[in-house]
């Protein structure tokens, strides 16, 4: 297995073994389906074929037998006697002689017959059904009254298909016609219990079919009609099959392969017989029917064997061909692959095999060079990938820490100590534009410097230096070596930086200031670093932004809540005011108001806002304060009697809930209550508005306004009053 995994010369046969076994095998195995499904085919064309000649070879049977029945019933020997028989009492002589003549004429028809095609002729009265005469003496007398053929063979000449016959006991076919006098009345009916074994001697016929080949008859109850050839049974009942389903139950004709009533796979042809009511299969087992086919197969492996053998000798000789050269250039590679870079390779041909010699000598030369210099590739990779990693994981911390921190002081602070120690820097400061805008004041500094320049209050003019550039033109700029730029400002507490770069701080469309980084290293600022640097001052400057915009709505919402608890107080005052006694006790007699009656420590839980317990006069007292809003507006007094033990921490929490949830009750119904008042008023001012614009004329309106009024107000005395120069008196309309 390890020289077929390792050897050029193993793999290159098995190749050229592969390349020619496939097609042959390609080639076989189409032929074998090709021939397989041509076979099937024309298996399937016979066995429809078959079916179609058997149900033709019934359908002349039948109809000849048809024929046969409605001509014996025209015979007028027949027709003579069969009249007596049926018009004259049974102990009549005319019945009696009549009844012997037909019956020796029957018993002659059906010698005549040999018996092969019916097995009894019966005459039937026409009333009753009664069977007068029967060529099977122990029927005589029975009633067909029921039957079909009776039924129907009183019409006309009818057949009823297989059906099982309670007389005979087994299944038959039945023709029965009318028998008619000389005026065309008709007298009775003629029937022939026909022989189902000539069913069976058509369907045994095997018609080609093979040893495993037969036709068989199915009728629409599952039970065979014809002797079923291998079912051991001669008319098995309750079969299934594909085929007999597909016939019995879609009513359809068709051919397919499908296991057979025994579970045999056959191929078989199925046809449903209308006219019969029954199904008629031709099947053939599959084994048998595939033999040549199988044979076929053997064939085309015998051939495809012998040419592989040919086949893998001339491969061996090519690929050794091949090989050699080939094995000698992969001697090489090892050795070179081991560290002998002064290996080459000394193959002499002009071929393919010898470009490859010449391109791998070649290769060696230039992968000495390369190494030569790869390994300080690899360092220079190195660093700029760590550094690369220390900038992304600044930017992370920093943003971090400006996504989590609201406080702009605490922001500031963690912000230029982080990039400080991330980026190894000499200083970072961060400025922040003032409320006029002209100066960038530091906020926040580094180290001692930046201890120094914030006791001083440093600032800077926008527009100047470096960090005044920056705002003003809400740009980086960088200065790699600290003394050549033309606007960058030394400062005293930095005597040592080298290079600087400042970086505005930009947030929604405005610069907010500006972060300078300093270092004692000339250059110190490449392009990746900037971009990092300048992500992280506008991380920074849009967590600035937040906090900012977070403080602004935290005090609006504390001064919105301020004046609408100011609002809320102010309407428990009035209310307070206009109903000084409101309030309920629940006591041992029931629900009552209050009635006013403030006791010490209910005035103490109102005054103080805290729960207030204690002992009264037989009772241990709980009072809870009622707040909305924070105000105190109310309280809860519970009294439990002596030895009824203390109020518990649990009934304490209890009433505390109870009254906080009365919080947003109460204050829902006193805004309830306003909103009730404030419709009552304006329905009143609109029923006075209408009743003043339904009256035209002067004194009326006046006399309407004062009566409104006073009804409105609920007072006793009102009056409106109109006044006029002198000497007119003026008028007075009073209620």
């Amino acid at each position: 297995m390890r020289f077929w995994k390792e050897s050029l010369l193993a793999r290159l046969l098995s190749y050229f073994l592969l390349l020619a076994i496939i097609p042959l095998a390609v080639v076989g195995l189409l032929a074998y389906n090709r021939g397989e499904e041509a076979l099937q085919e024309n298996i399937l064309n016979h066995l429809t074929t078959t079916a179609i000649l058997k149900e033709d070879e019934i359908d002349r049977w039948v109809g000849s037998m048809e024929e046969y029945t409605r001509l014996l019933a025209q015979n007028p020997v027949l027709q003579e006697y069969a009249e007596t028989l049926l018009t004259h009492d049974e102990t009549s002589d005319e019945f009696v002689a009549a009844y012997r003549a037909l019956r020796s004429y029957l018993d002659s028809v059906l010698i005549e017959n040999e018996r092969t095609d019916f097995l009894e002729l019966l005459i039937l009265k026409a009333v009753g059904g009664e069977v007068v005469l029967s060529t099977n003496n122990e029927h005589e007398g029975d009633y067909e009254v029921t039957s079909t053929f009776f039924v129907e063979g009183r019409k006309t000449t009818y057949v009823q298909n297989v059906y099982h016959s309670a007389i005979l006991d087994q299944p038959t076919m039945t023709i029965a016609t009318p028998l008619y006098d000389k005026d065309m009345r008709i007298l009775g009916v003629l029937a022939m219990h026909l022989n189902l074994a000539r069913l069976d001697d058509i369907m045994l016929e095997r018609g080609g079919l093979g040893a495993t080949g037969e036709t068989y008859l199915v009728d629409q109850f599952n039970v065979f009609v014809s002797a079923a050839r291998f079912g051991g049974e001669s008319y098995p009942r309750g079969v299934h099959s594909l085929g007999i389903d597909a016939a019995l139950l879609e009513r359809a004709d068709g051919a397919s392969i499908y296991p057979n009533y025994r579970g045999v796979p056959v191929i078989g042809a199925y046809r449903w017989l209308a006219d019969r009511e029954m199904a008629l299969l031709a099947e053939i087992e599959l084994d048998e029917a595939l033999e040549p086919v199988r044979r076929l197969a053997l064939a085309i492996l015998m051939v495809g064997s012998i040419a592989a053998g040919l086949v893998a000798v001339t491969a061996y000789g090519v690929t050794r061909r091949i090989s050699t050269p080939i094995l000698a250039l992969a001697e090489s590679a090892t050795q070179i692959a081991g560290g002998d870079l002064g290996q080459t390779v000394d193959v002499r041909r002009d071929d393919e095999i010898g470009t490859l010699a010449r391109a791998f000598n070649s290769m060696a030369a230039q992968l000495r060079d390369l190494i030569a210099g790869l390994e300080q590739r690899v360092a220079d990779r190195t660093r700029d990938l760590e550094q690369r990693s220390a900038y992304l994981e600044a930017s992370a911390e920093v943003g971090r820490a400006a996504t989590s921190i609201l406080e702009t002081d605490r922001l500031i602070r963690q912000a230029v100590e982080l990039i400080r120690e991330r980026f190894d820097l000499y200083y970072v400061g961060l400025f922040t534009l003032d409320e006029t805008g002209e100066w960038a004041v530091l906020r926040a500094g580094t180290g001692e410097a930046g201890r120094a320049m914030l006791a001083r209050g440093h600032r800077l003019k926008v527009g100047e230096g470096m960090i005044g550039w920056s705002i003003a033109n809400a740009q980086a700029r960088v200065a790699l070596e600290a003394g050549a730029d033309a606007v960058r400002l030394a400062t005293a507490e930095l005597p040592d930086t080298r290079s600087e770069a400042a970086l505005p701080l930009r947030s929604r469309g405005r610069v907010l200031g500006a972060i300078t980084v300093q270092h004692t290293v000339p250059g110190a600022f490449d392009a990746d670093a900037i971009v990092v640097l300048q992500t992280m001052a506008d991380q920074v400057a849009v967590a600035l932004d937040n906090a900012r915009l977070f403080a602004d709505s935290q005090e609006a919402l504390e001064s919105l809540r301020r004046a609408y608890g100011e609002v809320s107080r102010r309407a428990w005052i009035e209310l307070s005011r206009a109903q000084p006694d409101l309030g309920y006790r629940r006591d041992e007699h029931g629900l009552s108001p209050a009635g006013g009656a403030w006791q010490p420590q209910m005035e103490m839980a109102l005054r103080t806002g805290e729960p207030i317990s204690g002992r009264g006069d037989d009772a241990t007292i709980l009072t809870i304060p009622l707040k909305v809003r924070g105000e105190v507006i109310g309280v809860i007094d519970a009294h439990k009697p002596d030895g009824a033990g203390a109020w518990t921490a649990e009934e304490a929490a209890l009433l505390e809930t109870l009254a906080d949830q009365l919080d947003a009750a109460l204050d829902s119904a006193r805004l309830f209550e306003e909103a009730q008042r404030r419709a009552r008023d304006e329905q009143q001012l609109r029923t006075v508005t209408s009743q003043v614009r339904a009256t035209p004329e002067l004194d009326a309106i006046l006399q309407t306004v004062v009566q409104e009024v006073a009804r409105a107000l609920g007072v006793e005395r009102a009056f409106v009053q109109l006044g006029a120069p002198p000497p007119l008196k003026p008028r007075e309309y009073e209620t």
